[in-house]
């Protein structure tokens, strides 16, 4: 106690404390000096400490010690008083009531400090007072015991404390423990010695806020004197913020290092001064050079490029030193004869001086990227020539299958029964020529080749066509297509035959999954940014939530493989990459027993005037009747079945002379006795293949106007641009559908019966 009542008194603090019923009062011997008396020499009454108190502050004082007892507010206030000798002293009070358990009050206990000092620097400091006041980084003013002086308000955000709080405290208190415990012992030694270790210096340090959190500081400790007593004012900058970036910084510094190293990514420099050039250990490593024997130039760098390489490199490096960068992948040569292929990035900057270049550039040894690009490239030939290959002969038998089953249901002196069942050859040509269509489809999306058309397509035209399609299919089934909507004025942007098969993929599997008599709704809505909405709505069974994450996945149908109904499980999947690929997005909602939803979003856009294309039905029969105009189709095909075909095709077409030839070569010259009026032309045949064929008529003068349609099981998209762009006025894909060859004889024999 003694030791507290000490420091107390070191620090001009004095308590008092005065019974409120008896008025008898107590205070500290130390505050007969605060009011001018020898130590402890003042008798402690009330009478004596109104004395002090400088009359013009007394009814200040008063007041505030009436509101601290009746209103319980706590008493902390500045005021004047006079000792003896007529010297003004400032005295900071602070004083609390203590109540009984009735909540009257008892005592009034309290502290006085002499503040003189502390109010003559607020003086001197006042006129820098709005200026300190309104800098962001905080000010602290102490005292050369530590005590502190004056603050800012950006002291008080800092730590936390409020103004009263650190007045006349120690500034220790804003310093962790291990800090705080030595700041007292070095003002002494400053008093002492004049050893200055952060006067006039930025240093870094931990604070400690009000609530315990310990940051760092920024400090700048600067002395001033005030009479001949010395001061210290503090200038502080909270740095959480910077030490955070900095961390950070350091943390991608090293993770950039790791993934350097784990990369093999190797950086250069040629200094702007002298050429000279700087390697990193890993180029050292990529070039096969030793960094202890070895000094890089650019004349033995150019040494060690592939000789074929070097003028192209040489090229992209003049020419970076206009555009400021260069960007390129070339091989190199290592001592031991090897060849490696490297990827160089480089920038060209000007020096400080402004005189030459300073170049900084990464190095990275690319070999095995290279050979797994090349290998990846070779796979993906070998896999179209595959797919290519595949279709055609998968199409060849085909052809045979669909074809001659078409040319049957023709035949109208079948039974019903005959009739049916040759019915159900064609359909189970149509969905095997389905399934392989789809698997080209999704290979080709899987590989990245299959390219879309983006444009504006208007909903109305593409309900209609189709709706055309999957009519048939849901008469059949008994089920009700519905467009609750005509979106006359609606279109999205999108491939536009793309964006049918998604449509049709979505209506048939309504149908198909629909319950009898049920009944299928399309709706067309805006949605959220700028998206249409396109949902089809069945009331079918719905699907089990616990699957609905199976739905777009390849060739799964959910256990539909085990009913009648036909699929291939994988029109979800294609439709799911097609809209993703036109920038939409596509969902299922639906609940078992309630039916289900299929949906898909696309970007809106304008619509642009479009009559709505015919189509072919899913289910349309072969059995139209076609007047084709009289002429003459000369077949060129290797293939007897397919030659047959053509002509039971045609057998009900007497006015239409079909001449065959087995071989390019015949072809030729039936093409050059007869002048047929339409070619009908093979592509994949032995010796003189289509292609070749096609050159030699539209050389001949003779035959040059003959229009030639390519008939082909060559059914992949590059065959068919091929074909296109090598002069075919159409390009027809087996198998063969009856009534498109019809169509498209007709159309091409009326055309020179036109011209006639």
């Amino acid at each position: 106690m003694q030791r507290l009542q000490s420091g107390l008194e070191k620090a001009n603090i004095g308590n008092w404390d005065r019974d409120l019923e008896t008025g008898e009062m107590f205070w500290t011997p130390n505050v007969s000096e605060l009011f001018g008396h020898p130590y402890g020499s003042l008798e402690a009454n009330y009478d004596n400490l109104l004395t002090a108190i400088h009359p013009d502050d007394r009814e200040m004082v008063l007041a505030a010690v009436r509101n601290c007892i009746s209103r319980g507010e706590a008493l902390y206030i500045e005021h004047r008083c006079i000792w003896p000798d007529g010297t003004v002293r400032w005295i900071l009070a602070k004083a609390d009531v203590v109540r009984d358990d009735t909540g009257k009050p008892r005592r009034l206990m309290g502290a006085i400090q002499d503040i003189t000092r502390r109010r003559a620097l607020q003086e001197k400091l006042k006129s820098f007072k709005d200026i300190v006041d309104s800098v962001v980084s905080g000010v602290v003013v102490i005292d050369a015991r530590g005590c502190i002086i004056e603050i800012n308000p950006a002291m008080q955000q800092i730590f936390g404390y409020a103004q009263e709080e650190l007045l006349g405290a120690n500034v220790r208190m804003l310093m962790p423990e291990a800090h705080g415990k030595h700041h007292d012992g070095y003002l002494r030694r400053y008093a002492e010695t004049g050893q200055e270790k952060i006067i006039g210096r930025s240093l870094e340090m931990p604070g400690l806020r009000k609530d315990g959190s310990v940051f760092p500081l920024e400090i700048t400790v600067t002395e001033i004197r005030i009479g001949e007593e010395a001061h210290f004012v503090g200038v502080l900058r909270d740095i959480t913020e910077r030490k955070d970036a900095q961390r950070i910084l350091e943390k991608e510094r090293g993770l950039l290092r790791q993934a350097q190293e784990i990369a093999r990514l190797g950086n250069w420099e040629i200094a702007s001064n002298d050429g000279s050039i700087y390697w990193s250990p890993v180029v050292y490593e990529i070039f096969g050079k030793d960094p202890r024997t070895f000094r890089p130039t650019i004349e033995n760098f150019y040494e060690m490029v592939h000789p074929d390489d070097l003028e192209a490199l040489k090229r992209h490096i003049a020419r970076a030193r206009e555009t400021g960068t260069y960007d390129m992948v070339h091989r190199i040569v290592l001592p031991d004869g090897s060849v490696r292929h490297v990827h160089e990035r480089a920038r060209f900057e000007p020096a400080p001086d402004g005189t030459a270049l300073f170049a900084v550039g990464i190095v990275q040894d690319v070999t095995n990227m290279v050979r797994a690009k090349e290998q990846a490239e070779a796979a993906s030939r070998a896999k179209s020539e595959f797919l290519s290959s595949m279709s055609h002969e998968l199409r060849t038998p085909l052809n045979a299958v669909m074809g001659f089953a078409q040319v049957l249901e023709i035949d109208e002196g079948l039974t019903e029964d005959q009739l049916d069942s040759v019915r159900t050859i064609r359909k189970s040509g149509q969905h095997l020529l389905q399934l392989i269509n789809e698997i080209l489809d999704l290979a080709r999306i899987e590989s990245g080749r299959l390219e879309l058309s983006i444009e504006d397509v208007g909903l109305a035209e593409l309900f209609a066509e189709s709706g055309s399609l999957v009519t048939p299919l849901a008469a059949g089934r008994d089920v009700a297509v519905q467009f609750a909507r005509k979106p006359s004025a609606i279109a999205v942007r999108g491939d536009r035959t793309r964006l049918n098969q998604v449509l049709v993929n979505l209506l048939s599997n309504a149908v198909k999954y629909n319950r009898r008599s049920g009944s299928v709704v399309v709706t067309a809505l805006p949605g959220g940014d700028g998206m249409i909405r396109i949902a089809v709505a069945d009331t079918g069974a719905g699907i089990p939530a616990e699957k609905l994450d199976q739905l777009f996945t390849p060739f799964n149908r959910l256990g539909a493989e085990n009913t009648e109904i036909e699929g291939t499980g994988i029109g979800l999947v294609i439709a799911k990459r097609l809209i993703e690929g036109m920038g939409g997005r596509i969902g299922v909602e639906s609940r078992a027993g309630a039916g289900s939803t299929f949906w898909f979003e696309l970007p809106g856009a304008k619509l642009a005037a479009a009559q709505p294309a015919a189509a072919q039905s899913l289910e349309e029969s072969p059995r139209r009747q076609w007047a084709l105009p009289e002429g003459t189709v000369l077949y060129v095909e290797d293939n007897p079945a397919n030659l047959k075909l053509v002509r039971q095709a045609l057998v009900r077409h007497p006015q239409v002379t079909l001449l065959e030839a087995y071989s390019g070569s015949l072809g030729l010259d039936l093409a050059q006795v007869h002048l047929p009026d339409v070619i009908l032309l093979d592509i994949n045949m032995p010796g003189m293949n289509g292609l070749e064929v096609l050159v030699r008529l539209k050389a001949d003068p003779a035959t040059r106007d003959i229009p030639v349609l390519a008939l082909s099981a060559a059914a992949m998209e590059k065959d068919v641009q091929r074909g296109r762009g090598a002069g075919f006025e159409e390009y027809l894909t087996k198998p063969i559908d009856i009534n498109s060859l019809l169509e498209t004889l007709g159309r091409w024999l009326g055309k020179k019966e036109s011209a006639s």
